[in-house]
């Protein structure tokens, strides 16, 4: 997978973005 390649911070923010982008997606 795409994550397995990622060092664990850059993981950490992608997942951080990902859960803000779809948090804010509901709201809207």
């Amino acid at each position: 997978s795409a994550a397995g390649n990622m060092p664990p911070a850059e993981y950490e923010v992608t997942m951080q973005k990902k859960w803000k982008a779809e948090k804010v997606s509901r709201i809207t």
